[in-house]
């Protein structure tokens, strides 16, 4: 839609599964699109798919930067990268140095994706938010978790409520969360 007419100028059927969410990634010109079993790079200009992946989309994605961040029921969290204009899906794994034993990577299953992904969460992910030097995630576990963005734990905050969302106020990274109550 033109921003001053508001008229339409270009319209596109990228694929015929329902659309949960869009975003727009401003450093590769690429639209994103968040399906249930993928997300799509797209280019508004050539009309075509640039790249995409499967990967489980949900309501609960964001994008920030060049990261999109995916949270789950299952209270695990998944990141994907768009770099060159290709999406990759990071492994955001911190093995500590006793659970090397427990956890080897080459014996993991290759359909258990959850192994490469963090898991701050004991209940479902429900919303993220970001400021410029970190970002958090709020669950129903009642947990606000604070990181960096080399994807460390810097803090975690446990609250007696289930959180329905989080938000990063202002320059002293005062935090907002919202309950059902």
């Amino acid at each position: 839609i033109d921003y001053f007419t508001f008229e339409e100028l270009f319209q596109c059927t990228v694929t015929n599964d329902e659309l949960i969410q869009f975003f727009y990634h401003f450093e590769s010109n690429l639209f994103v699109f968040i399906y249930p079993q993928k997300t799509v790079l797209f280019d508004h200009e050539n009309g075509k798919i640039v790249d995409s992946i499967e990967i489980n989309g949900n309501k609960v994605t964001s994008l920030f930067s060049n990261n999109i961040l995916y949270g789950y029921e299952s209270g695990h969290i998944q990141r994907v990268t768009i770099t060159n204009r290709k999406l990759v899906i990071c492994n955001d794994i911190k093995i500590e140095k006793n659970n090397r034993q427990k956890m080897n990577r080459k014996t993991a299953k290759k359909e258990d994706k959850s192994l490469l992904m963090m898991k701050p969460h004991s209940c479902p992910v429900t919303a993220f938010s970001f400021s410029p030097k970190i970002w958090i995630s709020s669950g129903l576990d009642g947990n606000v978790v604070a990181y960096n963005y080399n994807f460390d734990i810097i803090c975690k905050i446990s609250l007696p409520l289930p959180l329905r969302s989080c938000l990063i106020m202002n320059g002293r990274r005062d935090i907002i969360v919202a309950t059902a109550t």
